[in-house]
Formats: C-alpha cells, sequence, structure tokens
C-alpha cells in the first residue's frame, strides 16, 4: 500500500504533463453574445437615445435587424448578432438623418465573431 500511495502523484504528475493544454482549455458560453454594439447618441444633446433608435446590419448574404439590448446598467444600445465579416450597418431614428457606415470589420474571435462597439452620433435630418 505505502508504494501505491507513492506513485499516484508521480501519475497524476505524468497525466498532467501529457495534458499541457489544460491551463488554456476554453469553454465557450451557450449564449451568443453580439459581434456589434452601437451606442446611439444624440448630436445635439450628448445623450444616449439607444432606446428611440433602430437599424439594420448585413454582412455578406446575411442580414437581420439590430436588436435593443440591455447593459444591465440602465443603458440601452444596439446589437448585431452575425458573423465575422465587413458589416454595412444603417441607424434609423425617427426625424434624425440615417447614420450608415459600411466598412466596420467584425474579425473572428476564440468562441464566435468577436465583439466590435461603436457610437453613432444621431443629427435632425435637413
Amino acid at each position: 500500500m505505502k508504494i501505491f500511495a507513492r506513485a499516484v502523484p508521480a501519475l497524476l504528475f505524468l497525466g498532467l504533463g501529457a495534458c499541457s493544454d489544460a491551463a488554456t482549455l476554453l469553454v465557450c458560453p451557450s449564449r451568443p453574445h453580439p459581434s456589434l454594439v452601437v451606442w446611439v447618441v444624440d448630436a445635439e444633446t450628448g445623450l444616449s437615445v439607444s432606446e428611440q433608435a433602430s437599424g439594420t446590419w448585413r454582412s455578406g448574404d446575411m442580414a437581420d435587424s439590430l436588436h435593443h439590448v440591455s447593459t444591465g446598467d440602465g443603458s440601452t444600445v444596439l446589437a448585431a448578432f452575425g458573423p465575422p465579416g465587413t458589416y454595412q450597418v444603417r441607424v434609423l431614428r425617427p426625424g434624425h438623418a440615417d447614420w450608415v457606415r459600411n466598412d466596420i470589420v467584425v474579425p473572428p474571435g476564440q468562441c464566435g465573431p468577436a465583439r466590435v462597439e461603436f457610437t453613432a452620433t444621431h443629427a435632425i435630418a435637413t
């Protein structure tokens, strides 16, 4: 029995040595995270107006609406849940000019697309 007790730590050490990637094991969340987060700001006041806005995104052959998402601190943002790629984003707000950007690059991340955040400043339509 004494021999077995001394062998266990050695066997564990050898077993862990064979799994050198155990420290870098990545567990991805089961819920998807947004690939784009858009903070919509009023050009005159500088205040967040994301809850008053809507929008769409397109990347390659995929397109969808931007979704309202709570940030957890009482703020709301618009979010896209799409793949890595180059995005065209259109933000709409009644009485304001459309905000459009065609060159937003979302790179791949370790658990799907990386997250890119930006601000869309909305000005009154003239």
